[in-house]
Formats: C-alpha cells, structure tokens, sequence
C-alpha cells in the first residue's frame, strides 16, 4: 500500500468516527425531546440527569446493583393512575481483563419502569427477549409463556408466582 493510500484510509477512518458520534448526539438530543414532550403530555416530571442517587434508591434490584459508575438518565417521574412511578435509562460499567493482562471496560445500558404500590407482590420482570435469553432457558431459566405467541416472542417474562405473572401479563395492563 503506497502512502497516499494509507492517508486516505486514515481520512475515511477519522470521517466515519465522526459521523457515527456526530450520529450518537441526534439520536441522544431526539430521544430526550421526546421524553420531555411525553412528559409533559403525562403531566409528570423530566429531568435528563444524570442522577446517581437512583441505583443506590433501589440497589436491592440486582440489575441495579452491578458493575460501577451507575446512573440514571432521562428520568420520567410522577403519578401513574394513584402510584408512583419512575421511568429512567440506566447505565452500568463492567470491567474485564483478558488472558494477556489487557483490561477492557464495557458500558450497558438499558431502561426501567419502576411503580411503586401499596402492597407486597412477588418477583416479576419483564425484559425483552434476546439471545441471552434464549441461551439462558438451554440451562434451565424458563421464562412464562403467554397466549399471545408475539408478546412470548417479544418478552422474556420471569416470576417465581406464574398466576401473578398471568395477572399482570395482560391486555388491559398494557394498554394506555
């Protein structure tokens, strides 16, 4: 490869990095308008964050306890029909080190909704199904499945209470 070549592989590389952060900061600036527009249509509270407060709020979640540098962003926060609810991004660090003493940090990010009621229930989570999921059911984690074949497809849904899970796993709770 001549040295003209490898400038213009350089320029390309340099230029796609760009456009993909450039690309990261829309989508960011979208989703947050958005979510400050649902907000203030729900009538409840926006507030982009990052708050730190919220993983150590409710660390007794497991997903909310792993990793370091956890915080909450785009948080919704209010009343939903007489409850409080909370609404949030989340973000988590791992880290990992490999054979040859190289260390890598891997950043994860997903969302919660978190409604408060007056009661005592059991477990449940819903997530959406992926391949993690699915390996996780070869060694023995079955997740509930539901008469809708799309919404079983779609959502990996786990309780230690399956009458519960049916309970809330409806058509009525899902619709707004």
């Amino acid at each position: 490869m001549n040295e003209s070549s490898v400038w213009l592989v350089a320029v390309l590389m340099i230029g796609g990095i760009i456009v993909v952060a450039v690309y990261g900061v829309i989508a960011a600036k979208k989703r947050r308008d958005a979510l400050a527009m649902l907000s203030a249509r729900l009538g409840v509270a926006f507030d982009p964050g990052p708050d730190r407060s919220i993983p150590d709020r409710f660390n007794f979640l497991k997903q909310l306890a792993q990793g370091s540098n956890r915080y909450a962003l785009n948080i919704l926060s209010g009343e939903f029909r007489q409850n409080d609810a909370l609404v949030f991004d989340y973000h988590y660090e791992t880290t990992s080190t490999d054979s040859k003493g190289n260390t890598q940090t891997q950043d994860h990010w997903f969302s919660f909704f978190i409604l408060t009621l007056p009661a005592v229930f059991p477990n449940l989570t819903i997530r959406h199904a992926n391949f993690f999921t699915k390996v996780a059911e070869v060694f023995g984690y079955q997740d509930i499945k539901f008469e809708s074949a799309e919404f079983s497809k779609t959502f990996c849904v786990r309780s230690p209470d399956r009458k519960f899970a049916y309970d809330v796993c409806n058509t009525r709770a899902f619709s707004i």
